[in-house]
This record gives C-alpha cells, structure tokens and sequence, in this order.
C-alpha cells in the first residue's frame, strides 16, 4: 500500500494511502504520557496498513492455509497484526504487510512517524 501523504498538527495526524485516509485525534489515544499515546498511535497506524484475511474466509484450497509464508511481507498472525509465538493456533489471519511503522516519536508539540516499505520477492 503506498503512503501518498501524511499530515501531522499539534492535534491530530492524518494518513492518506491515495483511496483511504485515517485521521487520528490525539485526545483520542491510549495510555498516560507521550511514550505511550506514541506506542498506541504506532499502533492504530500501523492496523491501517496491514491487510488481514481470516483464515475461515479463505478458500479452502488457497495455498497459505497450511502453511505459514514467513515472510516480513505476508505472514499469519492475529487480528490486531501481532504474532503468537507460543500458541501458533491465536494467529488466524493472514497479513499483508507493504508499510512497516517503525517508530513514532514526539517533537516539536507533533507526532512523527517513520515508515519503511516492504517490498515483496
């Protein structure tokens, strides 16, 4: 998914891939402190990327269903984009990942994110 734009106040951020946006208020973020409304902005950003496929929803003879394609691109996992290292059976969704929030950090009374893409074989 390309990042077309991402615009940042002292008040909110607002992401646009070129057919979706995402506009996040920053009264609206979790946790107390900068470090951890930055970590709950990371996330939220970082679920706007990611595509998931319930494996349920997948055809039955789709080649990823039994095997896991281990790549930093594509890769099963859980809904909210995290993988279960101890209980594999958790990660039920398939996600695709082409942007990869790598930070987000706070300057200048505004949240700044870094990004890299990931690109595929």
């Amino acid at each position: 998914m390309p990042v077309k734009s991402i615009f940042s106040t002292d008040t909110f951020i607002e992401i646009d891939n070129g057919s979706t946006q995402i506009k996040v208020d920053y009264a609206d973020l979790a946790g107390d402190g900068i470090g951890a409304k930055a970590e709950d902005l990371k996330k939220k950003i970082q679920e706007f990327f990611d595509t998931r496929f319930l494996k349920t929803d997948l055809a039955t003879d789709h080649p990823d269903t039994d095997v896991n394609p281990d790549k930093p691109w594509y890769f099963w996992g859980q809904s909210d984009g995290i993988v279960h290292e101890t209980d594999v059976a958790q990660n039920d969704h398939l996600i695709e990942r082409g942007v990869q929030v790598v930070n987000v950090t706070f300057a200048d009374s505004k949240y700044v994110v870094s990004i890299d893409h990931i690109w595929g074989e």
